[in-house]
């Protein structure tokens, strides 16, 4: 029988799984490799304000509701690009889209307790002010 780690014919030959081992040819032990953990909640909302644009989006969205391709114009960035950045927002429970017509329609999620950190931290950093007030002059422009 060949030595544990070493190729037959394409097929990895693997001793008992009571006699695991470390193989140096791949640097790996022959044990069955562990699932990642999901991701919690948290870790879902820390990653979607991470990224500068998602944060912009919630300063857009903070005074009104948009659709996607209003939220879209205001970036210099691909369609494919904001509908990621949206799906990260609504993944980690930030905003909520709905299906009006043709259109997707996102608002802040007002039951989460991080849009409110997040309203404190849009007042205090200096980025998001003039977006929030371009956002509530747009809406005053609309009429709504």
């Amino acid at each position: 029988m060949p030595r544990a780690g070493t190729r037959r014919r394409g097929v990895r030959v693997f001793p008992h799984p009571d006699l695991l081992r470390y193989d140096p040819t791949t640097r790996r032990s022959n044990a069955t490799p562990t699932r990642p953990r999901p991701k919690r909640m948290s870790d879902k909302i820390f990653e979607a304000l991470a990224s500068s644009p998602r944060r912009q989006i919630l300063a857009y969205l903070s005074e009104q509701e948009l659709p996607a391709g209003d939220i879209a114009a205001r970036f210099a960035m691909s369609a494919p690009s904001i509908s990621r950045h949206l799906s990260v927002l609504e993944n980690a429970g930030l905003i909520t889209g709905e299906r009006r017509g043709q259109y997707v329609v996102y608002r802040l999620n007002p039951d989460n307790l991080v849009n409110t950190l997040s309203q404190f931290a849009m007042t205090v950093c200096p980025v998001a002010g003039p977006l929030k007030r371009e956002s509530k002059a747009a809406k005053k422009a609309k009429g709504v």
